[in-house]
Formats: structure tokens, sequence, C-alpha cells
């Protein structure tokens, strides 16, 4: 049967320890040292939470669980991938078999309540965010509760509650531009606060060069780069169509294959506080 705790009236369900039957043959000062994080001047005090760090298959997660049944101390273990949610470290709410809501608790956060060690196994894996859902809780275990009773605690940032596209992540933070096409103050307004393509007569000047397909950043007349995007026309073309008229594009050039230079399917907005007033 699964251990559970009450707290401010939300009943947790706790995940289960790990038999710990480690015996260390390394070197004990090593042992010693880790050991050592743990140990507190005062009752008030927080122990510090170690990270071990080194090439695979030195002994790591051994060197951990030795520590623990070195304190007498329960252990539990969480397996950590490149996919692990904020959520899957802290409380998960799941849908139980009665139709209701039930919260499961992470070793992690099983381990503070029950005063254990909890080992983050592979934890180099997990991403940014994930890391960054522990820092609270690692300061101060009264987050424990605040997570569970939703008590306002810390700062609240509110989403847009529009979830970018993975591509479109890597189109406007990591793909590297070829070149920038420095826009009128409404295509600025039209891409930023409207969602609108970057047409032709929206465009100012160019800088760099670049062909068809290339990955291009988009700034407003004060230089500052405020969305990326995939070009449609080469940086030759683009030149002599600047500031045209769509329906000027087929004469300058002889073919019009777009209407639009950047389109907002293939753009990704990266300061939403760059549109003019």
């Amino acid at each position: 049967m699964q251990d559970t705790v009450q707290i401010d009236g939300v009943t947790l369900s706790l995940s289960n320890s790990i038999s710990n039957e480690l015996q260390w043959i390394g070197q004990t000062e090593v042992l010693r040292q880790l050991a050592a994080c743990w140990l507190v001047v005062d009752k008030s005090d927080l122990p510090l939470a170690p990270r071990l760090v080194g090439p695979p298959g030195i002994g790591k997660t051994a060197l951990a669980m030795a520590a623990a049944k070195a304190r007498d101390q329960e252990l539990y273990i969480y397996q950590c991938t490149a996919d692990t949610r904020p959520e899957d470290l802290l409380i998960t709410p799941i849908l139980a078999s009665n139709g209701k809501i039930a919260y499961h608790a992470s070793p992690l956060v099983t381990a503070m309540i029950r005063g254990a060690v909890c080992i983050l196994d592979e934890g180099n894996r997990m991403n940014e965010k994930s890391w960054a859902s522990l820092a609270p809780l690692l300061d101060h275990r009264r987050y424990i509760e605040s997570i569970v009773a939703g008590e306002p605690v810390g700062t609240l940032f509110v989403g847009r509650g529009v979830t970018m596209p993975a591509w479109k992540r890597w189109l406007g933070w990591s793909a590297d531009s070829r070149g920038r096409i420095v826009v009128d103050p409404g295509a600025q307004q039209a891409v930023v606060a409207q969602g609108r393509s970057l047409l032709a007569a929206g465009v100012r000047r160019l800088e760099g060069s670049f062909a068809t397909g290339d990955v291009v950043s988009l700034a407003g007349e004060d230089g500052r780069e405020f969305a990326r995007g995939l070009v449609n026309y080469p940086e030759a073309d683009l030149r002599r169509i600047a500031g045209l008229k769509t329906e000027q594009i087929a004469g300058e050039l002889g073919y019009c294959p777009y209407d639009e230079v950047v389109h907002r399917d293939n753009l990704a907005v990266i300061r939403r506080d760059q549109a003019p007033s």
C-alpha cells in the first residue's frame, strides 16, 4: 500500500523508497567529504544539495547511495532524462480510477517530506527549465506546502497560453542568421502586434548576403532585432523590390513567386516589446 500524507487538506501519494544494500568499497575519504555536505550547525540550518560530476561509470550513483546508507536514511532515486518536466520533479496531478484528481509526490518531494536522501541520477540530461524548478524547492522546505496549496509565494509569470512549435523556437533562438532586413515602423507593427507577413513595401534596407530559404533577422529602424524568418527572395532580387507594392514585383523582376518577403508561417517573433506605438 502506497504511503500518503495530508498537507493543507490535500492528500499526497508518496513515492516508494529504494532498498539500499550497497557496500562501499571505494575511498572512505571521498565518502566522508560527501557526508559533510549534510552537516548542519543549527537545527534551523538546511543541508547542502551536492552535485556529483565526472565521467560515466566512475561510481557517482554508488557513492551517493553509500552516503545515504552511512547516514541510515531512506533512499529515493529519480532517473532524469532530456524529457523530464518540472512537474515530474515536484508533484504530478493525475486522474484516478474514481474520476477524481490524485496528487503524486516525486521521489524528490517524498524524500524532503520524510527527511530522506534523493538521488537525481543523470541530472546533466535535464533541460534548464527543469533545473530552474528545483531552486526554490531546495532553498525553502515550505515550498512543499506551497506547491500543493497554491499559496501566493514568489512571483507568477503568466504565459500567453500559446505554445510555440519546436521548429519556430529553433528558428528564433538557435538558427544562424545569414543577413538582416531593416523594416519601417508600419511593417514592424504588422509583424509583431498583428501576426502579419513581411511584405516588400515595408523593407527599408538590407544587410549581408543571403539566398532564398535562408534565415534572416528582421530589425526596426533603430537596428534592434525583433524577429527571424525564412526569406522568400535572394538578396539581389530583394534589393530591387524593396519598398514596392506586391503588384509591382512582377513588373520589376519579370516574375513574382511569392507575395510575401517572409511569410508569417515561417517567422518567429523574438521581441514583442519592440512593436512601435
